[in-house]
């Protein structure tokens, strides 16, 4: 309410930022597509939706700058020239359909540039997760499981049979009911997401101990797919639809 009453009082647009739209996720079994489809269409209309519906209580309205997250590529074994290309067509679906003037695309990859000794920090972060998860430090701990779940499904099982793919992430299937081929499969992608989260870990940790985004968009107003503390909660596409466009296609 702070942050609005910042706008609101001024007589300014309210602004409002989200992070999202890495890139499509290097999973067969969710999407075989690298670029943005309807999903994506939905959900930067449910934003465009929700600027106009402040416009009517608050003439000033709302406009949202929406960060992508193509940083991620290099941790989940997508090259960046993808995740650059999945950026550049949300940003001309943004212009085809008209938004420009309310829905404004920022590269956070932009933002990391501003950050003094960006990958120093980053990879010091990394090392000292991974030794105090090593170490058995609670907070580590709770973090890795934390983590662990989603970003297991994010990493790139490229290059596999769906058939298998499907076996492999089972998780009601046992090691010793899945084939030897199969287990080898889900032993890579777990060593590589096990990897990942470290380094997905420390990337958020650097980046937010910086207290960057506070001086890139000051006062603004947070808004989220996954609602916590200090954030709005917002429905990305519908309040039935629970998978995020770029997992797979709606």
């Amino acid at each position: 309410k702070e942050r609005i009453d910042y706008f609101v009082s001024r007589e300014k647009p309210i602004h409002a930022i989200i992070l999202g739209f890495p890139f499509k996720m290097p999973v067969p079994i969710k999407t075989d597509r690298t670029l943005p489809d309807m999903g994506e269409v939905l959900i930067l209309h449910r934003l465009f939706t929700l600027t106009e519906l402040v416009k009517k209580i608050y003439p000033p309205g709302l406009r949202v700058q929406v960060f992508t997250e193509g940083s991620f590529a290099s941790f989940t074994g997508l090259s960046a020239k993808e995740a650059d290309a999945y950026r550049d067509r949300v940003a001309e679906l943004v212009h085809l359909l008209g938004y420009d003037g309310t829905l404004y695309i920022t590269d956070l990859k932009d933002v990391e540039q501003m950050i003094p000794n960006f990958s120093a920090r980053y990879m010091e972060n990394t090392e000292k997760m991974k030794v105090a998860y090593a170490a058995g430090d609670p907070r580590a701990t709770e973090q890795y499981r934390g983590y662990y779940p989603s970003i297991s499904r994010i990493v790139s099982s490229r290059g596999y049979e769906e058939e298998d793919l499907m076996d492999a992430y089972n998780e009601e299937l046992a090691d010793a009911q899945i084939s030897e081929k199969v287990r080898t499969i889900r032993v890579d992608i777990k060593k590589r997401a096990h990897e990942a989260v470290f380094r997905y870990h420390a990337y958020h940790k650097t980046r937010n101990d910086s207290g960057i985004m506070d001086r890139v968009a000051p006062q603004t107003l947070y808004l989220t797919v996954a609602p916590k503390p200090g954030r709005l909660g917002i429905y990305p596409i519908a309040k039935e639809v629970v998978r995020l466009p770029y997992h797979g296609v709606p």
